[in-house]
């Protein structure tokens, strides 16, 4: 559940009171997964309205994906693959450095913002498993290359970088790793029971 406190963190420090319905999320989850989802959205579109973000490649920007995007969709996440509620330490011995310092982080980041984003990405590569990350290079290009583009865009042709051709290469990039995804499933056949075909 550190995904729900970081994301709550996160979230009110932007002044985005609506991660306030995460846990609410995380509970109706244990009990039917739908209600979860359907919360979770009702989330995402209040956070939204809550957050705005004028240029992808601002300070505002930075600080909403690392206070709020990337916290709320590991929550997600975490949400979805949760079955039972864990439960707190009940001894000093039994804390993990893996898991304090990236905490400690976090809680000194409502101070000092750099010191948050320290800590979400300190939980995104838990430990010293730096292999992990090959498992997700193409969220992570997904995430990196726009950013790239739209960097270079600025620098060669101001002209063109205007709001609209930023959420256009954000979208075209979105659909591109989502048909890529797509594409790396296994084709499955369904067929009618006893049908011969």
């Amino acid at each position: 559940m550190m995904w729900l406190f970081v994301a709550l963190l996160g979230g009110l420090a932007l002044g985005a009171r609506s991660v306030l319905l995460l846990p609410l999320a995380y509970v109706a989850s244990w009990k039917r997964r739908d209600w979860g989802l359907a919360i979770y959205f009702v989330f995402g579109v209040l956070a939204l309205n809550e957050v705005r973000i004028g240029d992808v490649l601002s300070y505002a920007a930075v600080k909403a994906v690392f206070f709020l995007i990337l916290p709320s969709f590991m929550a997600l996440r975490e949400m979805m693959s949760l079955t039972f509620l864990p439960s707190l330490p009940k001894d000093y011995r039994e804390i993990r450095p893996e898991g304090a310092i990236p905490a400690a982080l976090v809680l000194l980041g409502i101070v000092y913002w750099p010191l948050f984003i320290a800590g979400v990405l300190l939980l995104l590569v838990p430990g010293s498993d730096v292999r992990g990350l090959a498992s997700s290079r193409l969220p992570l290009a997904a995430v990196v290359l726009p950013i790239l583009a739209l960097a270079a865009l600025r620098v060669l042709r101001n002209e063109l970088y205007t709001p609209e051709t930023q959420v256009a290469l954000l979208a075209a990039f979105s659909i591109f790793a989502l048909l890529w995804r797509w594409r790396e499933r296994k084709r499955v056949d369904f067929r009618l029971y006893g049908d011969s075909m």
